[in-house]
């Protein structure tokens, strides 16, 4: 049995149906409050779903039973921890959660863990201090490890509720939109994660995964441009004005988006060259997402892809 934590998310959703669709035993471990949709479709291509919560160290414990590996998927924004900030949650937050969910895998005898973490530059967003601290105790846990550190996701990041609305030919540009970044599509993180499983190259290791070539934002409009045969209107966001907006704003989940838009405004660039080496499937490049989303999906893909819960940018 492989227990897949974050598994109502898109990149969760999608590791649950690349094991299901190889026939492996899946549980999904899902909040009592997740979206009926999302808990359907789980069970749908066959994954068992067991209610429980990262805050809820008791539910770990038995969502840990008799699991012989677990992959776990934590949002980018949940671990975002701004600086000076409390949990106000009496049951924890979700980096201590994290930590739980490990020594629960500990107790219960697994044998491997996979986390996938974004790997966010610790000068703009205080998550990769959090995420080094969480590998650091999954590194000395014991178990047998694979930690993948991922570019942004296309999906994540191409969407209107960031400000891109292809369909519109509208984006906003953070920074001034000349900074590389790594990216990566979410079937392709899935893939890595999955593949982790069984590939001994990539035991007790960590590893940053994304497409090639990196691009900037400028460079992806300009990709969509040509793909939708429009031009886009862009808003730029320059770095002042993020670095006033977070001055503005003691809303934790505000200050995480904020905190990422930042990141991007800077730059994000990944080395991914030994994992390419070690993990040998085609990547979807970013001129291959656009190209995708825009012919083949088109309209009906945006209309369906806000419609199935199955939503990115939340």
């Amino acid at each position: 049995m492989i227990l897949v934590v974050g598994s109502t998310g898109s990149l969760g959703s999608e590791i649950c149906r690349c094991l299901a669709a190889v026939g492996r035993p899946v549980r999904g471990l899902i909040r009592a409050t997740s979206a009926a949709e999302k808990v359907g479709y789980l069970a749908d291509i066959g994954v068992e779903t067991l209610i429980g919560d990262l805050r809820d160290p008791v539910s770990l414990k038995a969502a840990c039973e008799g699991v012989q590996a677990v992959i776990a998927t934590v949002p980018l924004v949940d671990l975002v921890q701004p600086e000076g900030s409390t949990s106000n949650n009496s049951e924890g937050d979700i980096l201590q959660g994290v930590f739980d969910l490990i020594t629960a895998a500990v107790k219960a005898g697994a044998q491997q863990f996979i986390l996938l973490s974004g790997a966010v530059e610790s000068d703009v967003c205080q998550v990769y201090g959090a995420g080094q601290t969480i590998e650091s105790a999954l590194v000395n846990s014991g178990l047998s490890y694979t930690i993948l550190q991922t570019g942004v996701f296309m999906e994540t990041m191409f969407c209107p509720e960031l400000g891109f609305d292809y369909l519109h030919g509208r984006a906003v540009i953070y920074g001034d939109g000349h900074k590389e970044i790594s990216f990566i599509s979410i079937p392709d993180a899935a893939q890595y994660a999955v593949e982790s499983l069984m590939n001994p190259l990539v035991k007790n290791s960590v590893l940053q995964i994304s497409a090639s070539p990196d691009c900037s934002l400028l460079e992806v409009v300009r990709m969509f441009e040509e793909s939708s045969g429009q031009s886009f209107q862009l808003t730029f966001v320059p770095a002042a004005e993020l670095k006033a907006q977070r001055a503005a704003t003691q809303d934790p989940r505000q200050v995480s988006l904020i905190l990422i838009m930042q990141a991007l405004a800077n730059g994000l660039r990944l080395n991914s060259a030994r994992t390419r080496t070690v993990f040998k499937f085609h990547l979807t490049s970013m001129d291959d997402y656009a190209r995708q989303v825009v012919s083949d999906r088109g309209e009906n893909w945006h209309k369906d892809f806000l419609t199935t819960g199955n939503r990115v940018c939340e």
